[in-house]
């Protein structure tokens, strides 16, 4: 039998692994891959249009919107009544209310799986969009806080701020749908017509092109494949009811460092209405070449950190305040120990405020040297100078306090704040009394909101929640079928202090879930983790060489005192009892 060349839809990252690992077992078969889902059809229609595809593989309503607009035979992923009870047992120990939506292939199966174990939970058929909205709303409503279901149910619950666990599909499930796919194309060959439309007219067009018709479906795209190019389509994909607005518009946006120009204009040959988009790269003329000061994309490399926001109503009252400082024009300052998710929390605030989809720079001052300040403070081209952008400053606490107070007097001066969207972050240490000065001096030099992250030591009945949420998430992105913690594992989760918060927890459960090999994780495996994760440092003072020139023992004894400090260059000129601009000066010689 000829090679199958399969293309599976994955609409989330596990579902990929797990079906390379079974295609690895299936002779002639060679497996593309693509992880999207039924609201990014045009996606998913350009990787078909891209090769040649014996077979399509995918699942639930993603599955269906293929085989509506394809002439490829399309498998469909069935969702097992083990897919259902896998998802149903990680909640065990939730005690919350939660309710199973989705489409009638899921909630059949649910009512199915109920009806025999004789388990009493809510289960709601939702086809479409609209349908999920409208039921998830009123279950949030009524006081449900989780939702159970396919991508669809869950990425709504979640762009609401509930908690939400994906139903998974088993090794089983997408081996019988290869099986089924492999047997199709014994008896089937697709033959795919390649279509030329309006090459004559702009093959040779400097810009890259899109036309689409009136149903934004793709006639013609000039844009290579790429992971650029993909950045760059998501943001015409959410401009294209500004597009079709006015017969001519356009749009600049910064994307990985480089300024992206796009104009759009409305056009009717042949009396049919069409938009043509442009697209034209050219470099941001900032100082962006300096590795403290950044352009970041929150959220076109990572989904919404929404689980640490939505894990408990504790988690879900900050949520709210944190959505409420993000509608406002006013500066903020985060105030957290390290882990504490700073960065997550500035990115969300970014994401729900007006000035999502323009530029986000990131100023690290834990890295910037006095050149990088200079720069900052007296350039023509400082981001400071800007408009329209969220500019956040992070690591103020490697600041010293004048600086602070000359940073908040050139941006009250230069009207920064008023043209853009100011965000600060200020790291607490336990072994510095500088947080308070720091806090004080930024907020009498502008009139900040003050946002404080809680430590994970002090949110102790948050802790199992986080645990389920964080499973699922790692059991969807690496293919595994973790249900939780056992008993006495989860009271050692509980008991255990976090020194690094947030991130060091999610690190540990990413680890105990990739090399787990059982469906509960043991106390034995939590406790090896963390010691494992205790290595024991090496002092730098023990390899000191006093046969050097003064100079290079001078060097060496600064970069100790500043490893001692973590990094941090404002704590080590301090304890140094130089300048800061000393301590820059010493070090790059």
């Amino acid at each position: 039998m000829k090679d199958i060349n399969v293309l599976l839809i994955a609409p989330y990252l596990g579902l990929q692994e797990t079906a390379r690992k079974i295609a690895m077992k299936k002779p002639n078969v060679h497996l593309h891959t693509c992880v999207a889902n039924v609201v990014e059809f045009d996606r998913i229609k350009k990787e078909i249009d891209n090769d040649n595809y014996d077979v399509i593989i995918s699942r639930g309503g993603t599955a269906r919107m293929i085989e509506q607009n394809t002439d490829i035979p399309v498998v469909e992923i069935q969702i097992s009544m083990y897919d259902v009870l896998r998802v149903i047992k990680t909640t065990e120990g939730f005690g919350e209310r939660f309710a199973i939506v989705g489409a009638a292939s899921i909630t059949n199966t649910a009512k199915l799986l109920c009806e025999l174990l004789q388990y009493d939970l809510e289960i709601v058929s939702a086809t479409g969009q609209v349908e999920a909205q409208k039921q998830i709303d009123r279950l949030e409503t009524e006081g449900c806080q989780l939702i159970i279901g396919d991508m669809l149910s869950t990425t709504t619950a979640k762009q609401r701020g509930m908690n939400a666990l994906l139903i998974t599909s088993g090794p089983e499930s997408v081996e019988t749908a290869f099986d089924q796919a492999v047997m199709i194309c014994r008896n089937y060959i697709y033959l795919k017509k390649e279509k030329d439309l309006f090459n004559d007219v702009i093959q040779y067009a400097p810009w890259d092109t899109l036309v689409l018709d009136g149903n934004n479906k793709i006639l013609h795209n000039t844009m290579e494949e790429s992971e650029y190019n993909k950045k760059v389509f998501r943001f015409i994909s959410k401009s294209l009811p500004a597009f079709w607005d006015c017969s001519t518009s356009s749009f600049e946006q910064i994307i990985d460092q480089k300024l992206c120009r796009i104009t759009a204009h409305i056009r009717k040959p042949n009396g049919q209405e069409l938009l043509f988009v442009y697209v034209m790269n050219t470099y941001v003329p900032t100082i962006l070449g300096d590795p403290s000061i950044r352009v970041v994309e929150p959220y076109r490399e990572k989904n919404p950190p929404v689980d640490e926001f939505a894990a408990t109503s504790f988690l879900g009252q900050l949520k709210d305040k944190i959505v409420a400082y993000a509608r406002t024009r006013q500066p903020i300052l985060i105030i957290g120990e390290k882990g504490t998710g700073k960065e997550d929390t500035a990115a969300y605030i970014y994401h729900n405020s007006t000035y999502t989809n323009t530029p986000f720079y990131e100023v690290d001052c834990e890295m910037m040297s006095a050149k990088s300040w200079n720069q900052l403070m007296t350039s023509t081209n400082s981001i400071l100078l800007g408009q329209n952008a969220t500019i956040y400053i992070k690591h103020i606490e490697s600041l010293s306090l004048e600086q602070i107070q000359m940073l908040g007097k050139y941006i009250l001066f230069a009207k920064t704040d008023y043209r853009n969207r100011l965000l600060f972050s200020l790291e607490e240490n336990s072994k510095s009394i500088s947080s308070i000065s720091h806090k004080t001096a930024l907020t009498d030099a502008l009139t900040c909101l003050v946002l404080k992250l809680p430590p994970l030591r002090e949110r102790k009945d948050d802790i199992s929640n986080l645990a389920t949420i964080y499973i699922n998430n790692m059991n969807r992105e690496f293919g595994k079928s973790v249900i939780n913690f056992d008993a006495t594992a989860k009271d050692f989760l509980c008991s255990f202090p976090w020194p690094g918060n947030l991130r060091q927890f999610k690190q540990i459960i990413k680890e105990l879930v990739i090399l787990s090999q059982s469906s509960y994780i043991t106390k034995e495996e939590l406790q090896r983790a963390l010691n494992e994760e205790q290595i024991p440092s090496v002092s730098l003072a023990s390899s000191f060489d006093l046969s050097q020139s003064l100079e290079d023992i001078t060097t060496d004894i600064i970069r100790i005192v500043v490893a001692e400090e973590g990094g941090n260059k404002s704590r080590a000129a301090k304890r140094l009892g130089i300048a800061r601009n000393t301590l820059w000066r010493l070090l790059n010689k």
